[in-house]
């Protein structure tokens, strides 16, 4: 589904990635870990085409997009949930989630179906729908992010540290939940820094070091990775 090769990104003449490769297939979670300032985010937002690559390319569906606008790339099925939330503070949870399917063309019908989707996924946001996003704890406002690309309607979805400054019980429905929209056919590329939780939950993985991967293989095996265990899982 989504194929990266030589991927090379500069902020001015530092640069931040260095020759990635990776690729992500139908019906998996691949989960991204390293350490601050790896180049996580950074790609993420190239991916989703907020930052422009220098080289390399990165195809989605068998389409070159790496030089596609973010909207271009919203509308081709890539969803981006960012690191932070970014939620539109002033508005309601129901208009937040609504904004998601701004640029979609499907019916009323398909919309209130998908909102009510949501509503079963986080029934809290049912309870707060009312009420502004900006209002609403840091968990609650992850989910609302969440739910908001959800309505986007995604073929993939990129998920940049959604368990940031979240306490630890939500962070644990975080994380069922993402878990629960793989299991109903979603496609995930995971940023995470809690390694121990992201590993658990995904099919394969990719190790960050300084903007270049250093590891990969099967989730599963990368759990029991000494060096794995020692700089990531802190034990």
């Amino acid at each position: 589904m989504l194929k990266i090769e030589n991927l090379q990104v500069h902020y001015d003449k530092v640069q931040v990635i260095h020759d990635v490769s990776l690729e992500v297939n139908e019906g998996e979670i691949v989960t991204l870990i390293g350490s601050n300032g790896a180049g996580k985010t950074t790609l993420l937002r190239t991916i989703s085409g907020i930052k422009k690559a220098t080289s390399g390319s990165i195809s989605f569906m068998g389409e070159p997009v790496h030089r596609f606008p973010s909207h271009k790339i919203v509308d081709l099925g890539i969803g981006h949930v960012p690191e932070g939330r970014h939620v539109f503070s002033d508005m309601s949870v129901y208009e937040n989630l609504q904004m998601g399917a701004f640029r979609r063309k499907g019916s009323q019908a398909e919309i209130k179906n998908d909102l009510e989707h949501i509503f079963d996924l986080f029934p809290r946001l049912k309870e707060r729908s009312q009420q502004l996003a900006g209002t609403l704890s840091g968990g609650e406002q992850q989910m609302v992010a969440i739910g908001r690309a959800i309505m986007a309607k995604p073929k993939l979805y990129l998920f940049d540290e959604p368990s940031l400054g979240i306490a630890p019980l939500i962070v644990a429905e975080i994380f069922r939940m993402i878990k629960r929209m793989n299991e109903e056919g979603s496609t995930i590329l995971l940023v995470e820094q809690n390694a121990n939780a992201a590993l658990k939950i995904s099919d394969r993985a990719y190790i960050l070091e300084t903007g270049k991967v250093s590891l990969e293989g099967k989730s599963s095996d990368l759990l029991n990775d000494d060096r794995v265990r020692k700089i990531y899982l802190g034990f």
